[in-house]
Protein backbone atom coordinates (compact mmCIF):
# COMPACT_ATOMS: atom_id res chain seq x y z
CA UNK A 1 0.00 0.00 0.00
CA UNK A 2 2.90 2.46 0.71
CA UNK A 3 4.63 1.43 -2.08
CA UNK A 4 1.41 2.32 -4.47
CA UNK A 5 1.08 5.44 -2.75
CA UNK A 6 4.36 6.99 -2.96
CA UNK A 7 4.42 5.53 -6.92
CA UNK A 8 1.54 7.84 -6.94
CA UNK A 9 2.89 10.75 -5.53
CA UNK A 10 5.95 10.22 -7.87
CA UNK A 11 3.51 10.28 -10.60
CA UNK A 12 1.62 13.25 -9.77
CA UNK A 13 5.01 15.36 -9.24
CA UNK A 14 6.08 14.60 -12.68
CA UNK A 15 3.06 15.62 -14.09
CA UNK A 16 3.35 18.90 -12.26
CA UNK A 17 6.66 19.53 -13.14
CA UNK A 18 6.00 18.81 -16.35
CA UNK A 19 2.97 21.11 -16.04
CA UNK A 20 5.36 23.84 -15.03
CA UNK A 21 7.55 23.26 -17.86
CA UNK A 22 4.94 23.41 -20.26
CA UNK A 23 3.97 27.03 -18.75
CA UNK A 24 7.70 28.65 -18.31
CA UNK A 25 8.52 27.41 -22.13
CA UNK A 26 4.73 28.78 -23.27
CA UNK A 27 5.65 32.54 -21.19
CA UNK A 28 9.09 32.08 -23.06
CA UNK A 29 8.01 31.99 -26.58
CA UNK A 30 5.70 34.57 -25.84
CA UNK A 31 8.08 37.02 -24.54
CA UNK A 32 10.60 36.46 -27.66
CA UNK A 33 7.35 37.06 -30.29
CA UNK A 34 6.84 40.46 -28.16
CA UNK A 35 10.49 40.99 -28.63
CA UNK A 36 10.28 40.18 -32.34
CA UNK A 37 7.25 42.22 -33.05
CA UNK A 38 8.91 45.27 -31.03
CA UNK A 39 11.49 45.51 -33.24
CA UNK A 40 9.21 45.08 -36.05
CA UNK A 41 7.63 48.23 -35.06
CA UNK A 42 10.37 49.88 -34.74
CA UNK A 43 11.59 49.11 -38.17
CA UNK A 44 8.12 50.05 -39.60
CA UNK A 45 8.25 53.59 -37.36
CA UNK A 46 11.77 54.46 -38.94
CA UNK A 47 10.31 53.74 -42.32
CA UNK A 48 6.45 55.81 -41.44
CA UNK A 49 7.54 59.12 -42.44
CA UNK A 50 9.16 59.60 -45.98
CA UNK A 51 10.36 55.83 -46.57
CA UNK A 52 9.49 53.22 -48.35
CA UNK A 53 5.41 52.49 -47.19
CA UNK A 54 5.94 48.75 -48.63
CA UNK A 55 9.00 48.14 -45.67
CA UNK A 56 6.34 49.77 -43.44
CA UNK A 57 3.54 47.85 -44.26
CA UNK A 58 5.71 44.63 -44.49
CA UNK A 59 7.15 45.24 -41.05
CA UNK A 60 3.69 45.85 -39.60
CA UNK A 61 2.71 42.72 -41.16
CA UNK A 62 5.28 40.79 -39.86
CA UNK A 63 5.05 42.60 -36.08
CA UNK A 64 1.13 41.61 -36.19
CA UNK A 65 2.39 37.88 -36.83
CA UNK A 66 4.74 37.83 -34.08
CA UNK A 67 2.07 39.41 -31.83
CA UNK A 68 -0.48 36.91 -32.80
CA UNK A 69 1.84 34.51 -32.20
CA UNK A 70 2.59 35.99 -28.28
CA UNK A 71 -0.93 36.11 -28.01
CA UNK A 72 -1.60 32.56 -28.42
CA UNK A 73 1.37 31.47 -26.32
CA UNK A 74 0.34 33.90 -23.34
CA UNK A 75 -3.42 32.03 -23.61
CA UNK A 76 -1.91 28.84 -23.48
CA UNK A 77 0.08 29.41 -20.43
CA UNK A 78 -2.40 31.27 -19.03
CA UNK A 79 -4.92 28.13 -19.53
CA UNK A 80 -2.18 25.46 -18.43
CA UNK A 81 -1.67 28.23 -15.26
CA UNK A 82 -5.81 28.08 -14.38
CA UNK A 83 -6.12 29.02 -11.02
CA UNK A 84 -3.52 26.30 -9.33
CA UNK A 85 -0.87 29.14 -9.97
CA UNK A 86 -2.28 32.98 -9.60
CA UNK A 87 1.14 34.36 -10.16
CA UNK A 88 1.58 32.40 -14.08
CA UNK A 89 -1.98 33.22 -15.30
CA UNK A 90 -1.98 36.61 -13.89
CA UNK A 91 1.23 37.06 -15.94
CA UNK A 92 0.37 35.58 -18.63
CA UNK A 93 -2.78 37.56 -19.06
CA UNK A 94 -1.50 40.80 -18.85
CA UNK A 95 1.07 39.84 -21.37
CA UNK A 96 -1.99 38.87 -23.49
CA UNK A 97 -3.77 42.20 -22.84
CA UNK A 98 -0.48 44.16 -23.61
CA UNK A 99 -0.29 42.22 -26.91
CA UNK A 100 -3.78 42.80 -27.74
CA UNK A 101 -3.01 46.36 -26.80
CA UNK A 102 -0.19 46.71 -29.55
CA UNK A 103 -2.42 44.97 -32.38
CA UNK A 104 -4.61 47.48 -31.91
CA UNK A 105 -2.27 50.50 -32.12
CA UNK A 106 -0.66 48.34 -35.07
CA UNK A 107 -3.73 48.64 -36.98
CA UNK A 108 -5.27 51.90 -36.09
CA UNK A 109 -1.64 53.28 -37.32
CA UNK A 110 -2.02 51.07 -40.22
CA UNK A 111 -4.76 52.04 -41.63
CA UNK A 112 -4.23 55.79 -41.09
CA UNK A 113 -1.38 55.74 -43.74
CA UNK A 114 -4.27 53.59 -46.00
CA UNK A 115 -6.13 56.08 -45.67
CA UNK A 116 -3.97 58.90 -46.00
CA UNK A 117 -2.81 56.83 -49.14
CA UNK A 118 -7.14 56.48 -50.36
CA UNK A 119 -6.75 52.85 -50.23
CA UNK A 120 -10.25 52.54 -48.32
CA UNK A 121 -10.50 48.82 -48.98
CA UNK A 122 -7.38 48.10 -47.08
CA UNK A 123 -8.05 50.46 -44.44
CA UNK A 124 -11.55 48.72 -44.01
CA UNK A 125 -9.64 45.43 -43.19
CA UNK A 126 -7.33 47.38 -41.04
CA UNK A 127 -10.25 48.76 -39.01
CA UNK A 128 -11.95 45.48 -39.02
CA UNK A 129 -9.53 44.13 -37.42
CA UNK A 130 -9.05 47.39 -34.80
CA UNK A 131 -12.45 47.28 -33.70
CA UNK A 132 -12.53 43.67 -33.03
CA UNK A 133 -10.35 44.40 -30.10
CA UNK A 134 -11.21 47.22 -28.91
CA UNK A 135 -15.10 48.23 -30.55
CA UNK A 136 -14.97 52.10 -28.82
CA UNK A 137 -11.92 53.10 -30.19
CA UNK A 138 -12.18 57.34 -31.01
CA UNK A 139 -9.31 57.14 -33.31
CA UNK A 140 -11.18 53.92 -35.34
CA UNK A 141 -14.29 55.01 -35.40
CA UNK A 142 -13.13 58.43 -36.86
CA UNK A 143 -11.05 56.62 -39.32
CA UNK A 144 -13.76 54.57 -39.91
CA UNK A 145 -16.44 57.58 -40.39
CA UNK A 146 -13.73 59.12 -43.28
CA UNK A 147 -13.33 55.52 -44.63
CA UNK A 148 -17.43 55.11 -45.22
CA UNK A 149 -18.18 58.61 -46.63
CA UNK A 150 -15.72 57.95 -49.03
CA UNK A 151 -15.43 54.03 -49.97
CA UNK A 152 -17.99 53.33 -52.61
CA UNK A 153 -18.33 49.11 -52.25
CA UNK A 154 -18.43 47.80 -55.72
CA UNK A 155 -20.63 44.69 -56.02
CA UNK A 156 -19.11 42.31 -58.55
CA UNK A 157 -21.87 42.29 -61.43
CA UNK A 158 -23.55 38.63 -61.71
CA UNK A 159 -23.34 38.76 -65.56
CA UNK A 160 -19.84 40.26 -66.07
CA UNK A 161 -17.14 38.92 -63.50
CA UNK A 162 -14.92 40.84 -61.70
CA UNK A 163 -12.84 40.73 -64.68
CA UNK A 164 -15.44 41.84 -66.99
CA UNK A 165 -15.75 38.66 -68.91
CA UNK A 166 -19.53 37.22 -69.24
CA UNK A 167 -20.04 33.82 -68.26
CA UNK A 168 -19.32 32.67 -71.74
CA UNK A 169 -16.39 33.73 -72.27
CA UNK A 170 -17.02 36.73 -74.45
CA UNK A 171 -15.72 40.45 -73.65
CA UNK A 172 -19.55 41.78 -73.72
CA UNK A 173 -18.59 44.22 -76.37
CA UNK A 174 -21.68 43.35 -78.88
Amino acid sequence: MRARLEAERLRKDAAEARRSAAIASHLADADASRTDAGTLVLAALREEDGGSFTTFRQSLERAEASWMAAGRSYERARRLAANDRPEEARRALAGRRAVEGRLLDLHVRLARKLVEYKSWKDAQEALDKALRIDPVNAEALDLQEKVDANWIRRKASGLTNASGRTTDGTSGDR
